[in-house]
């Protein structure tokens, strides 16, 4: 996604130019709720419209990200993440509750989360997960509203890479309790905390994203709009982009062609 975001420069530069960014994908996302999707094309979603405690680069690097700070136990065992001043898309500040309730919304038995299993190296998640322990149980408790302290079942060296993927990703806890159907639609009540916000959804057709102002990172965010259209077919695909209908042609949109390579390169 590294598209998405101008570069860190040590000299003033103006603003960057509004823009616009054009792309296919092959069908509706089958969720927009991060603690449920697993799927490709509902995770390019997640990544865009939420926000988690880090997040990796191309490079593959962890840097904080709704987290300011990171404090970690000599046993390796604890983590205490410290939330930056962060906004939800409504302008609500994003809190350590709406960490704790997502994750452990993840974690009952009941909720279909295709991708549970990534939160098991906490303590008693897996338990939890299989009704053997309480939720109350697991290691995920909220200190206060910009504290958030996991202990883990053992140290765990690639925690900070995990927690990157999106099922991380917390929702607004007050909307999933008044609209639990909140990500159903665009509208005021899907509010989400990444670079871009739900600005409209039309099944089979189009999903419009915006820029959020709200994101803490947003002035760093280059594109003003994102138009994902929907079109299953490669070679419709292919055609838009030699028509310049559409900016990105491959993963993880549309699959390129293998005869169309040749002249695409």
């Amino acid at each position: 996604m590294s598209f998405l975001f101008s570069g860190c420069q040590k000299t003033s530069l103006p603003p960057p130019i509004a823009q616009r960014l054009n792309l296919n994908i092959p069908s509706d996302p089958a969720t927009l709720d991060p603690r449920k999707g697993g799927d490709l094309i509902s995770s390019l979603f997640h990544f865009l419209l939420f926000d988690g405690l880090v997040r990796q680069d191309d490079d593959d690097n962890i840097s904080p990200s709704l987290a300011e700070t990171i404090d970690i136990s000599e046993d390796r065992t604890v983590y205490t993440f410290h939330l930056r001043d962060a906004y939800w898309s409504d302008g609500t500040p994003i809190t350590a509750w709406d960490f704790e309730k997502s994750w452990k919304d993840i974690l009952h038995p009941d909720f279909p989360a295709m991708n549970a299993h990534l939160l098991y190296p906490i303590k008693n998640a897996e338990g939890a997960k299989m009704g053997i322990s309480s939720l109350s149980e697991v290691g995920i408790k909220s200190l206060d509203a910009r504290v958030l302290e996991i202990t883990l079942e053992r140290p765990t060296p690639y925690f900070l890479d995990l927690i990157a993927f999106c099922v991380f990703y917390p929702v607004n806890s007050e909307i999933d309790h008044s609209h639990p159907e909140w990500d159903q639609n665009s509208g005021k009540n899907f509010i989400c905390s990444g670079p871009f916000i739900l600005k409209e959804w039309k099944r089979n057709n189009v999903i419009v994203l915006a820029k959020n102002p709200h994101y803490h990172r947003a002035n760093s965010v280059i594109l003003q709009e994102i138009q994902l259209s929907m079109v299953s077919s490669e070679m419709t695909s292919l055609q838009m982009y030699e028509k310049g209908e559409i900016d990105i042609l491959g993963q993880p949109m549309i699959p390129i062609l293998t005869d169309a390579i040749p002249q695409l390169v």
